[in-house]
């Protein structure tokens, strides 16, 4: 008997061959399954379509369903087993919308995963933040992790662009990878009501970012 989810219509959402690649390898193994009898495993790259289909279109996990991907189930299942893998492309916290930005310094740069190379005098780390980081307390943490703070207030950065030609604010680096965040439906209102599962999706937006920078760059 054919299978709903055996012809999966193209929409422009699916991943290439050449991501997939990329993303198979640091799959973990799937998990043993103690039952003799039960559906055949859906495939991973057939899992993955569907996650990322979520996370770009912000629809519900039901949703997928009428998409001929694969099952909502099967997804949030597989969603859910690999969330549990231990693998960080890059660091990041959240926080409910009404803390102050300030309050997650600590745990933002506690969470990058990769060994940074030694801050010397001749060749310092910046750390670049707007003006709601302009704290006592932040810089003091800052320069304890090794960074050179850049913190500068807006009305500064508003008369340097007007008087420097070729100026850019520092931090306009932030605030146009948030932009890059915000075009993920999926995470730009957060329907989930576990924190290590948003988490989760925020990772693969990160990691999807971060992918399409190398192509673009030819890495």
């Amino acid at each position: 008997m054919r299978s709903e989810f055996s012809t999966p219509k193209d929409n422009g959402w699916r991943l290439s061959d050449a991501l997939w690649e990329r993303i198979r390898v640091l799959l973990p193994p799937p998990k043993f399954h103690p039952w003799c009898m039960h559906n055949p495993r859906v495939d991973d790259r057939s899992a993955m379509d569907a996650i990322l289909f979520v996370l770009r279109t912000g629809c519900q996990w039901n949703a997928l369903n009428q998409t001929g991907i694969c099952s909502s189930s099967s997804a949030h299942r597989r969603f859910m087993e690999w969330t549990e893998a231990s693998g960080l492309p890059v660091g990041l916290a959240i926080d409910g919308a009404n803390r102050h930005d300030m309050k997650r310094v600590k745990a933002t740069l506690e969470s990058i995963p990769v060994d940074r190379p030694e801050p010397t005098q001749e060749s310092p780390q910046g750390i670049c933040l707007d003006k709601g980081y302009d704290f006592h307390e932040v810089r003091a943490l800052v320069e304890t992790f090794g960074f050179t703070a850049h913190i500068r207030a807006r009305g500064e950065e508003a008369k340097a662009i007007k008087e420097e030609a070729g100026f850019r604010a520092r931090r306009w680096v932030v605030e146009r990878a948030h932009g890059w965040i915000n075009r993920f439906r999926g995470v730009l209102i957060r329907w989930a009501k576990r924190v290590d599962t948003y988490l989760a999706m925020l990772h693969f937006v990160c990691a999807l970012i971060t992918w399409k920078k190398v192509l673009r760059v030819g890495g």
